[in-house]
């Protein structure tokens, strides 16, 4: 057995299932059965090798478990659109990461009382200094160091597809457009009417055929309303 967790809150035994389908439509392109403990990331390759069966994608909409996926540059070099709910920042209602602003060519940072830092590139972090941060008038606002020590921001490896997720999220065109992946959901809710909720096998390639032969029914079914 195995155990995965959603959230704090809620976790789950067994197995997970990722699927894959072509956007527009009610069709479920492929499937992929993995243990509960596996992270989603890992499931994205053999779900876009299953897409690619059926043409060659130019919008992937994904839910963002998937982002760490090392695939996930290779599809932006291609030129493919990633669209995602980006992870949200936090820092006990102080001023997040996104209060910022992040120059990623220049390598700066500017912090909502316009000072400013400098960060070497993705996966680094940016320093603010002390002499700065203490008698700026925000500072209770932005950060819980002690009085000697500035604010640090530190900047994903992923820092720029984060940028454009967020900007995407912030206009009505791009929050319209992440709630296309809710269908998936409704793609999942009739696999688990036709399969069921609990694995028929021991083994995750034996439950990956299982689930592929449950959505080549969902299909059927799919086509026979649409008829």
């Amino acid at each position: 057995m195995r155990h995965g967790r959603k959230s704090h809150s809620k976790r789950f035994n067994g197995y997970k299932r990722h699927i894959v389908s072509i956007a527009g439509t009610d069709l479920i392109a492929g499937g992929l059965v993995l243990p509960a403990n596996e992270p989603e990331q890992d499931a994205l390759e053999p779900l876009l090798a299953d897409a690619r069966q059926h043409g060659a994608p130019e919008v992937v909409m994904i839910d963002r478990g998937y982002l760490g996926s090392s695939a996930i540059e290779g599809l932006r070099r291609q030129g493919v659109e990633i669209r995602a709910k980006p992870w949200p920042s936090r820092n006990g209602g102080r001023f997040t990461k996104e209060d910022f602003q992040i120059d990623l060519a220049r390598g700066e940072l500017t912090c909502p009382a316009d000072q400013k830092a400098h960060f070497a590139g993705p996966g680094s972090v940016g320093h603010f200094p002390a002499a700065a941060c203490d008698p700026c008038s925000l500072r209770a606002r932005c950060t819980a160091a002690a009085p000697g020590a500035g604010r640090s921001v530190t900047i994903h490896p992923q820092e720029e597809l984060l940028l454009d997720l967020r900007r995407i999220k912030k206009t009505p065109e791009g929050r319209a457009s992440l709630r296309e992946r809710v269908a998936i959901e409704h793609h999942l809710a009739r696999i688990v009417a036709v399969q069921g909720p609990r694995a028929r096998y021991k083994g995750a390639r034996k439950n990956t055929l299982d689930l592929r032969r449950c959505a080549a029914v969902a299909n059927l079914q799919a086509m026979a309303r649409a008829a």
